[in-house]
């Protein structure tokens, strides 16, 4: 947030007055990206489509949750800025399209004064956080973990600790016994478990590391491990801070070589 004046000086200008390094990753911790022109497979470079210059701002909803009042902002906002287009990914999240460059700090206030942010949804951090789409309603869940969600958000969204990671770092948390978050293509899966019986029975959360479907595809590993309520927040971080240090460590390797 602290370079918010620098974009809404670019934006002032127009799209072609944001350096390249904005558009191809300042932005991005912003949850922005340049908008694809929608071609895909057939047009642009390698496989990717050419990019317009419009941006595609995503908003992040933790656990999937978000209030009726929200979702009139959001549907105001695609209405007014972005072409009447707004995408449900499989993430979680909600995607506008077609922004203006000079419409995006507007676009970005209208949520924040509803409590929705777009912060770390793109790039190289902790993407969107997701759960199960029912929690606190499912009547056979172990728990409703969406506050771990929260307290998972809260701690590395917006953390300058965790805006740098060797790739995009993807957690999901969840109290059902459907894993319907799909833990095992997730960097940290975080899925519910019981054991003991009787007044000794227990609910904890069952580890999967290092899953993911980009250039790798990766199957996440589940370890031998019951983490509690209380240690999902601080195994979680020691987790994104291998997952960052471990990069750092090789590309010092590397320079050494």
């Amino acid at each position: 947030m602290e370079h918010l004046p620098e974009l809404r000086a670019y934006a002032r200008h127009g799209y072609k007055a944001f350096p390249d390094e904005w558009i191809g990753t300042y932005l991005r911790w912003w949850g922005v990206y340049p908008q694809g022109d929608g071609v895909g497979v057939v047009g642009g470079k390698d496989g990717m489509g050419c990019s317009v210059p419009y941006f595609m701002a995503r908003i992040r909803l933790t656990n999937g949750q978000v209030s009726a009042a929200q979702l009139k902002v959001i549907s105001e906002v695609a209405k007014k800025y972005g072409r009447g287009v707004a995408d449900i990914t499989v993430r979680q999240n909600i995607q506008l399209h077609w922004i203006e460059a000079e419409s995006l700090p507007d676009v970005l206030e209208h949520l924040w004064r509803v409590g929705l942010t777009t912060q770390g949804s793109c790039g190289d951090d902790t993407r969107n956080i997701t759960g199960c789409p029912i929690a606190g309603l499912d009547a056979e869940e172990y728990c409703d973990a969406s506050p771990l969600a929260e307290s998972l958000t809260a701690m590395l969204v917006g953390n300058s600790a965790f805006y740098n990671l060797p790739r995009k770092f993807k957690i999901c948390v969840s109290g059902c016994q459907a894993w319907c978050s799909y833990p095992e293509i997730n960097d940290v899966g975080l899925t519910a478990v019981e054991r003991g019986t009787g007044k000794e029975r227990e609910i904890g959360f069952s580890l999967r590391v290092a899953g993911g479907l980009s250039a790798e595809p990766h199957l996440a590993q589940r370890l031998n491990a019951f983490v509690k309520w209380d240690q999902v927040a601080p195994v979680t971080r020691a987790i994104a801070e291998i997952f960052r240090d471990s990069e750092v460590l090789r590309q010092s390797r590397d320079r050494a070589r």
